[in-house]
C-alpha cells in the first residue's frame, strides 16, 4: 500500500499526459513477456517473432525483482524510441548513481554487472541502447501507432473528466486500485506500506498499455519533478482486441494512392515518433528527401514537428492517425 500525500498546490497541479513514451511501454512489456500475464496480452505474445522473444529475454534483468535501477524515473517522457535511448545515454553518471544508491539498501540479490556498470561506462549504455532498439523494432514498433491511438483516446477521456467534474471526482474514479480521500491518494499495490510526500511538485497521470497495475515513479536525482502515476489502459478484453486483432497493417492502397507510396510509408513510420534521420533510415532514402516528405505531411496537418536539441522529432496528428486507420 502506498499513500501519496497531496497539498492544495499538488491538487491544483494534477495534469494528464497521453504517454510517457515507447521506452516506458517497452519496459513494462518485458514484465508481460517474462512473467505472469492475463488474456489481455495473449494475442500480442503469440504473434512475437523468435527475434523479439530472444531480445526480450536478454533484457529481462531490467524487470527482474528487485531491480536497482529505475530507468523510467531517470528519463524524461519521450515521443520516440530513439529519443528515449538518447535520454539514457545523456543521463549523467551522478543521476544514475543516485538511483542505484537509493535502491541498493532494499536489494537482496546481486544485480547483473551490466546494470551496475551503466553509470560509469558509456559503452554499457550504448550496448543497452542497441538491445532496446532491436527489441522495440520487433516487438512494439509494428504496433505502436495503434498503441498510441488507444493511449491518446484514454488520455482524452481523462482530460474530459478532469475538466467537467474537477480533480476530486477525477481521482476518485480513476482506477479501482486507487482511493482518493483528501489529502491522501492511496494506491493498492503489493509490497511494504510506505508514504510519499508530494510537497507541491504536482502529479501527472499517464495511461499505459503494458502496466498491469498502477505504478508510481519519482526521480531521486530530480526531486522537484512531478510524481508520475501510470495507470493501466487495458481495462477489458475488448480494449485488448481493439489493439491486437488488427495487427500491424501497411499503409492502405487508398492512402498510398492519395499520398504516394513513399509519403504514405513516411506517415506510417512517423506514427511511431521519429527524427528525420531515423525516418530516412527506415525508408531507405536520403535525409534531404525525408525532410521534404516531412515538410509536405506537416503542411497538410498530418504530422507535427518539434525540435529536441540538435534534432527534430516528428509525431503524427489526430488527423494523420485517422488516415492511417482508414477513417
Amino acid at each position: 500500500m502506498l499513500e501519496i500525500l497531496l497539498t492544495s498546490d499538488d491538487v491544483a497541479r494534477v495534469t494528464v499526459m497521453s504517454t510517457y513514451g515507447p521506452l516506458t511501454e517497452l519496459i513494462f512489456s518485458l514484465a508481460v513477456l517474462t512473467g505472469k500475464r492475463g488474456v489481455r496480452y495473449g494475442a500480442w505474445t503469440q504473434d512475437l517473432s523468435p527475434v523479439a522473444r530472444q531480445a526480450g529475454f536478454a533484457l529481462s534483468s531490467l524487470v527482474a525483482s528487485p531491480v536497482p535501477l529505475d530507468l523510467i524515473s531517470l528519463i524524461s517522457p519521450s515521443a520516440s524510441m530513439e529519443a528515449g535511448i538518447e535520454g539514457i545515454l545523456e543521463t549523467s553518471a551522478a543521476e544514475m548513481r543516485a538511483e542505484l544508491d537509493a535502491a541498493m539498501p532494499i536489494v537482496t540479490t546481486v544485480p547483473p554487472s551490466w546494470i551496475t556498470d551503466l553509470p560509469a561506462r558509456l559503452s554499457a549504455r550504448r550496448e543497452l541502447g542497441r538491445n532496446l532498439a532491436v527489441y522495440y523494432d520487433n516487438a512494439l514498433g509494428p504496433r505502436w501507432s495503434r498503441l498510441r491511438a488507444h493511449l491518446d483516446a484514454q488520455a482524452a477521456g481523462y482530460a474530459r473528466t478532469l475538466a467537467r467534474d474537477g480533480v476530486h471526482a477525477f481521482l476518485q474514479t480513476l482506477h479501482p486500485d486507487m482511493r482518493w480521500s483528501p489529502p491522501a491518494l492511496t494506491v493498492n499495490r503489493p509490497g511494504r506500506a510506505n508514504r510519499l510526500m508530494a510537497g507541491g511538485r504536482g502529479m501527472v497521470i499517464v495511461p499505459t498499455v503494458f502496466a498491469q497495475g498502477v505504478e508510481v515513479f519519482t526521480s531521486v536525482a530530480r526531486p522537484d519533478e512531478p510524481i508520475v502515476v501510470l495507470v493501466p489502459a487495458l481495462r477489458s478484453v475488448e480494449d485488448a482486441r481493439a489493439i491486437w486483432s488488427a495487427g500491424s497493417l501497411p499503409p492502405s492502397r487508398a492512402l498510398a494512392a492519395l499520398l504516394g507510396e513513399t509519403r504514405a510509408a513516411a506517415l506510417d513510420v512517423i506514427s511511431e515518433g521519429c527524427t528525420t534521420t531515423e525516418l530516412a533510415r527506415r525508408l531507405g532514402i536520403s535525409p534531404a528527401t525525408a525532410s521534404h516528405h516531412a515538410t509536405v505531411l506537416r503542411s497538410a496537418g498530418l504530422i507535427k514537428t518539434e525540435r529536441q536539441g540538435p534534432a527534430v522529432l516528428h509525431t503524427v496528428t489526430p488527423l494523420g492517425t485517422q488516415l492511417l486507420e482508414g477513417r
